[in-house]
This record gives structure tokens, sequence and C-alpha cells, in this order.
């Protein structure tokens, strides 16, 4: 029985590494996209529309049912597509101004926007640790644009920072309203949602390329299948094996693996001011996600 539960628990840990292996390529994919030509609205609609379309094709195939039986939970659903679509674009297009690495660092500090959001919407109360770790946050950032301005546009910055505020209002409704809906469902209809809303946004601002050349191509399918299927199926499986508090912990490698990449690929390289606020933003998500890890065990025990 011990030996099952170790077993478990490795698998989980496996899931929830791939799954952030997955998401932090889409910072890379979007600066690729760019430099082959093409644009945050093109990539993202043909994103969400092929995991739309694999999302509802598995659905069939399993029988579930894919119209929602509360009638009440479609205006949540088109909000919750409103706010991820925001997010996705401006967190997408940040990448136009500033590197992936700064980037994922500096969008890291969402969970800090959710535990605010939180405390004032669901009635969570914040511990002194909680307040620690949201300063910690701050100084982080503030480190961050300590550096030279011929390495950061303020403009990509705002953009992130922004982007971490759509996340917050897009997973605080999640938590309020859908907490109860099978996230399978959730996922298709969200990625329904944002597809519409890049085709209506893409339309009216003529920034919607129906004509893709095949390098942009070749991310889009990526983005589609191993940041957005791939990793969405391999978080939850995670989830499911290991629970919410260590995946979100091991989920910390995200950034250090956009950062990797970043090098890797574009030869970027971060400044002093850069790695003391990467590591005082990390350090801070970690002490605030072992905090809800402890209290959960607690009160478990």
């Amino acid at each position: 029985m011990k030996n099952n539960t170790l077993s478990d628990n490795m698998k989980g840990i496996i899931y929830v590494v791939v799954s952030t292996i997955g998401f932090s390529v889409i910072p890379i994919l979007a600066k690729i996209g760019f430099h082959s030509g093409s644009n945050s609205t093109t990539m993202l609609f043909y994103r969400f529309l092929i995991a739309t379309i694999i999302f509802l094709v598995y659905m069939c195939f399993k029988k579930q049912n894919i119209l929602l039986t509360n009638k009440k939970l479609y205006l949540p659903f088109i909000l919750s597509s409103i706010a991820y679509g925001t997010q996705c674009l401006l967190f997408f297009s940040a990448f136009k101004y500033i590197s992936p690495s700064i980037g994922e660092l500096i969008y890291y500090i969402y969970p800090i926007f959710v535990t605010i959001s939180a405390f004032f919407f669901l009635g969570e109360p914040i511990h002194i640790r909680k307040i620690i770790c949201i300063l910690l946050s701050i100084i982080g950032c503030g480190f961050i644009l300590l550096s030279p301005w011929d390495h950061i546009q303020l403009k990509g910055i705002f953009m992130v920072i922004m982007a971490s505020i759509m996340s917050t209002i897009y997973i605080t409704m999640n938590k309020k309203v859908l907490s109860h809906i099978d996230s399978l469902t959730v996922t298709a209809y969200v990625s329904f949602g944002c597809s519409i809303y890049y085709l209506i946004y893409g339309t009216s601002t003529h920034t919607l390329e129906l004509s893709i050349n095949l390098k942009t191509f070749i991310c889009i399918l990526v983005l589609a299948f191993w940041s957005t299927i791939m990793g969405l199926f391999a978080f939850l499986k995670g989830l499911s094996l290991i629970g919410a508090s260590k995946a979100s912990i091991i989920s910390l490698i995200e950034p250090l693996m956009t950062v990797l990449l970043s090098f890797i690929i574009f030869s970027t390289t971060l400044t002093i001011n850069q790695i003391i606020g990467g590591i005082l933003i990390i350090l801070s998500i970690y002490l605030f996600e072992k905090k809800s890890s402890n209290q959960k065990s607690s009160k478990q025990t």
C-alpha cells in the first residue's frame, strides 16, 4: 500500500512538471511567432479554435453532455472568456516589448493578486505571512524595474501586470461560480468563448490574419496541443494525485524553465537586479504556497 502511494505521488510530480514545461514555452512561442511576422490575435485565435475542436470531439467521444443544464451559467462563462481572453492577449502582446524571462517572472506575482481579491470578494483572511509574501513580491518587481531601461520597456511591464490582474479576475470568478462544474467542460467552454472573442476583436481591429506561414502554424500547433491541451491535462492529472498545494509549489519551476529556454533560444540573460528580483518573487510565492499547504495538512490531521 505504501509503495502504491509513493508511486502515485511520483506520477503526480511528473505530470505537474510536464505541465509546467508546457506552460513555460508560451512566451517563447509568442516571441517566435512575432519574429515570423504574426501577431497576438491571430496566434491566440487559432490556438483556442484548435483546442476547442479537440475538446468538443473528446467530449462527444466520451458521450459527455456538451450543453449546460443550468442556463444561468452561460453569463459567467461569457465573462470568464472575456477575462481570460484579455489576459492572454495582454500576456502575449507584452513579449513584443520585453523578454520572455522578465515577463514570466513578473506575471508570476498573480497569486498575490488572487489573495487580495479573495480577501475583498470571497472573505478569505490575510495573515501576516501572506502580507510578508506580498511585500517580497513588490520588492522583487522593484528590483527588476531597477534594471537599465535599454533592457526593459515600461509598456511590456504594464501589460504583464494587467495580465496578472485579469488572471485574478478569471480565477476568482471561477472559484465563486464555476467550482462545481467539471474542469473539462469549463476549459472547453472558455476555449470556445476565447476563440469567439478573438474573432470579434480581430475582425473589428483588422488584426486577424486568416493566412499564416508555416513557422507560425507550427508555433500555433505547439501552443494548442502542448501548451493548452497536454499542459492542462497533465496539470489536472497531477492535481488529482498530489493535491493543489504541492502542485502549486512544483509549478514554481515554470518561470525558471522560461528563463532557461529564453537563454538557449534567444541568448537573453538576466542582470543582477533581475536575478535578485526573480529570486524574491519565486521565494514569496513559495512561502505563500507552503503556508497554504501547511494549513491544509493541519486541517486534515
